[in-house]
């Protein structure tokens, strides 16, 4: 019967870790999502106001935002899942 309530409990805290990394990756890519918004709306704000013909880095500005963005996240999932603790399936 001992063994039975540890083994529930282990498999209660996997389940808890679980739920946190998801809840992580899930709030970073809602948080991604917002970021881009923030971005757009301030690089087409600042291109609408700029009156130089010769600022054509605004228009790159949010191509490399976006470009950093995909360097990252894969490796912050690839991070994050790890703590996950995947094992291969058994099979019967």
């Amino acid at each position: 019967m001992e063994k039975n309530n540890l083994d529930n409990s282990m498999g209660m805290e996997r389940y808890l870790v679980m739920l946190a990394v998801n809840l992580v990756a899930f709030v970073a890519i809602v948080g991604t999502g917002y970021l881009t918004d923030v971005m757009i709306r301030e690089i087409a704000t600042a291109i609408s106001q700029s009156t130089s013909s010769n600022d054509n880095t605004l228009l790159l500005a949010l191509p490399a935002a976006i470009s950093a963005l995909m360097l990252v996240l894969p490796r912050a999932f690839s991070f994050i899942s790890r703590f996950e603790g995947y094992r291969a399936p058994r099979h019967r």
